[in-house]
């Protein structure tokens, strides 16, 4: 099981977003899902805007829809490191896969 999210954490970061640090009011459990989420939508936004042309870009959406499908199937299609922590804050929140459609 994921204990420090260091992955998503780093991705946060790395965005220099101000929004990142807004996380940082909120409880814990709170905050950890909040910078999982948010690197989980830099992640996939940084794919489509750094495709370089629109095919590609929409290789990389099927690519992720296939990653979260295997998130809540509990057997991860790679390995990327995101998928672990993003399974732990979607067992947490209970959050619906729908709201991951891309």
């Amino acid at each position: 099981m994921v204990s420090n999210f260091s992955y998503s954490q780093e991705i946060a970061k790395k965005s220099g977003s101000n929004f990142y640090l807004s996380f940082f009011f909120l409880p814990k459990e709170k905050k950890e899902g909040m910078i999982v989420i948010y690197a989980f939508s830099r992640l996939v936004d940084d794919a489509v805007d750094e495709a370089p042309n629109e095919a590609t870009a929409k290789k990389e959406i099927k690519l992720w829809r296939e990653r979260v499908e295997s998130c809540y199937a509990g057997s991860f299609k790679d390995a990327h490191p995101i998928l672990p922590e993003l399974k732990v804050i979607v067992e947490r929140f209970q959050i619906l896969k729908t709201i991951f459609w891309i």
